[in-house]
């Protein structure tokens, strides 16, 4: 095996869009999201409707949740503020939302070979884009309204952004900061991201001063962006609520006596606002924890398992569209095929880990951000409540390792038959 394999090469110019494989990887992207965004209709349902009710009511009222006289603040808003723009551009169409996700899709692919080829190198980087180019997933969220795509786009190009841009540092914080400051109003959870990326460069990279500083400006911008919205949800609840006052719910969701580790409808407080209500549940799922902790343990272990199981939301929630379609079996196929292709991703990416300990260490493997990133998300919805939407986010890092497995592969076969034919014309 080749260090170049696995190990980026510091003289190698990096991949980019005059790149032509690159270029081949994108339009098969887009290609196969423009083909399903014209042959499957969005037809919005469970949290789908939630988000076309908020865009809706956003464009009409000016205001945020489920009905125009009653502002709410349990869902984080980005996702709804995109799609509301979109609405007021265009009208309250599905269309445009679905010609956003294709770009954003796209580029996804686009921003997650970069990641790789800087983070590993450039085999892996064009295999982890054509991986997540294919990805069934992701090619059917397109007729989707959901936070994922634009949530993982926001997230690779907020990463990207920060390993790529060590030598600009102002420029560093400044595109950092606004797209990890999106990221957290479509989902909160993206909210440690910065720290992490920052703590692990303090570690383990010198000039240890100007990754502080950089670090402290994008969180200072970030803290800039997301203050306006803070405010607001403090005019509402008269309590601190950053972004969304789900926070306790979806903890008690997965910390909680009747659990089992997935969506709970919560209890009901007539009296208390949903500040008040979130604190409370925090506040039970934190005693309930206490009171048993070995069985927090084992739960958040099982959960974190579960996290990796079966990916069927994007047949799930195009239900409506799909059925008249393909039929019962069909669906069933496809939720198969999506399943199998994130089973063959994960097989791909732990080989992948495997080998990049063997070839650069245990210590720069655990650390590579593409490994943290994904262990993040894995573990703190372990610890919360799963889903297999909310590992959706990590699927483009999954993919970065599984390049690595199967770029290797590649490599050697390449090199094999490159060895056969020298021997065959020097014979």
């Amino acid at each position: 095996m080749t260090s170049t394999t696995v190990q980026s090469d510091p003289s190698a110019p990096p991949l980019s869009w005059r790149s032509r494989e690159v270029q081949l990887i994108v339009l098969v992207a887009l290609g196969l999201r423009l083909l399903w965004g014209v042959l499957i209709p969005c037809i919005p349902s469970s949290d789908c409707v939630a988000y076309d009710t908020f865009a809706q009511n956003l464009v009409n009222h000016g205001t945020f949740g489920f009905h125009p006289d009653e502002p709410s603040a349990f869902w984080a808003p980005g996702t709804s503020f995109i799609i509301a723009a979109m609405y007021k551009i265009f009208g309250i169409a599905f269309f445009p939302v679905v010609v956003l996700n294709i770009i954003l899709g796209s580029l996804s692919v686009y921003l997650t070979i970069r990641l790789a080829d800087t983070l590993l190198s450039r085999t892996p980087a064009l295999v982890a884009g054509a991986i997540l180019a294919l990805w069934p997933v992701h090619i059917q969220l397109t007729s989707v309204l959901s936070s994922e795509l634009p949530f993982t786009t926001f997230l690779v190009g907020g990463t990207l952004a920060w390993v790529t841009m060590r030598e600009k540092p102002v420029i560093r914080a400044l595109l950092t900061g606004v797209l990890f400051a999106f990221a957290v109003y479509i989902r909160a959870t993206a909210i440690l991201i910065p720290p992490i990326l920052a703590g692990l460069e303090f570690l383990f990279m010198p000039r240890r001063a100007r990754t502080f500083v950089t670090a402290l400006g994008l969180g200072l911008l970030m803290a800039a962006i997301i203050a306006p919205w803070t405010y607001r949800n403090y005019t509402l609840y008269h309590d601190l609520v950053p972004i969304s006052a789900n926070n306790g719910t979806n903890f008690w969701m997965g910390n909680n006596p009747g659990t089992n580790g997935n969506y709970q409808e919560p209890p009901v407080f007539p009296d208390l606002n949903q500040a008040q209500i979130d604190r409370e549940l925090m506040r039970r799922a934190t005693d309930y924890i206490k009171q048993e902790p070995g069985a927090f343990v084992k739960r958040t272990t099982t959960k974190f398992i579960l996290q990796h199981g079966p990916q069927t939301i994007g047949v799930v929630w195009n239900k409506d569209a799909l059925r008249p379609r393909i039929g019962e079996m069909g669906m069933k196929l496809l939720k198969g095929l999506s399943t199998a292709y994130w089973f063959a991703a994960i097989a791909g990416a732990i080989v992948g880990i495997v080998m990049l300990v063997r070839e650069v260490g245990l210590l720069k493997t655990v650390t590579n951000p593409i490994l943290v990133i994904w262990v993040y998300f894995a573990l703190l919805h372990a610890i919360y409540v799963i889903q297999d939407r909310y590992i959706i986010p990590a699927t483009p890092l999954v993919a970065c390792l599984a390049g690595v497995s199967i770029g290797v592969l590649f490599d050697r076969w390449r090199e094999r038959r490159t060895y056969n034919r020298d021997k065959a014309i020097a014979a």
